[in-house]
């Protein structure tokens, strides 16, 4: 603080300054807040200014807490004037002297009263430099969110990705397997099929086989058959010539063609 020395001139009210006054200057702070348009000639941050502007108002808001404060401010103007009185009332010094002692009382006055108005300066840098601190902590703190938040999302984007790929793997697996049970499938068919051809062949084969067998079997019992009947034939006729004188009789199954 360089240029503000007291609460009064942080609100930029006199030391007289009635209660409603002090409320005015702190309705205006308020409202230039409200505006963002609140700016400190120290060049705070805003709301480090809001905060002392907070506590001077804290301070001077409250009778007991201002009286107080006016005392620490007066301090130093009070011992100077019990000083000053003391000098004048003591017999036997000069006027000279008088004076030099008022000089000096005086001016240890001034020096206290600047040293009061040192230590309440260091008091509000100090209070600046806390709000300040909390701040940045609370930027540090809203920085280290932000990045877990971004963290969180970028997670929240891969944990998809990888879901979203195990899916795809997972489908192309079981088409895979798909496409491999109906190969197996139509092997297996095609094995069935393959066997009943055969199977039906060695069938036809086989059928065939006995077919021509008994025809084969047919054929020698007919020839058989015919043997006998030209052993017959042959025997009836040399039988009906040796009845007949000699004359071969034709008999009826001569005639017959085989």
């Amino acid at each position: 603080m360089q240029n503000k020395k007291t609460l009064y001139d942080l609100l930029e009210v006199s030391q007289g300054a009635s209660h409603e006054a002090i409320q005015a200057a702190w309705e205006r702070v308020e409202a230039k807040r409200a505006a963002n348009n609140l700016k400190s000639p120290d060049g705070l941050a805003p709301d480090a200014h809001y905060n002392l502007l907070k506590d001077a108002f804290y301070t001077l808001s409250d009778a007991q807490r201002r009286a107080d404060y006016d005392r620490k401010l007066r301090g130093g103007s009070a011992a100077s004037v019990a000083a000053i009185s003391y000098v004048e009332q003591e017999p036997g010094m000069s006027s000279t002297t008088k004076v030099v002692l008022a000089l000096i009382v005086v001016a240890i006055a001034i020096m206290g009263y600047r040293w009061h108005l040192g230590v309440e300066q260091e008091r509000l840098r100090i209070r600046a430099e806390q709000v300040r601190l909390e701040q940045q902590r609370l930027e540090q703190e809203q920085a280290r969110q932000a990045r877990e938040d971004e963290r969180r999302d970028t997670y929240s984007v891969e944990s998809a990705r990888r879901d979203a790929q195990e899916d795809e793997r997972r489908r192309r697996q079981e088409r895979d397997q798909a496409i491999a049970e109906a190969d197996r499938n139509a092997r297996r068919l095609q094995a069935a099929d393959e066997s009943y051809r055969r199977e039906d062949e060695r069938a036809r084969y086989e059928e065939e086989r006995q077919r021509r067998q008994q025809t084969a079997e047919a054929e020698r019992a007919l020839r058989d058959l015919k043997r006998q009947a030209q052993r017959v034939d042959a025997q009836y006729e040399r039988g009906s010539s040796m009845r007949g004188g000699g004359i071969p009789l034709q008999s009826s199954s001569s005639s017959r063609r085989y």
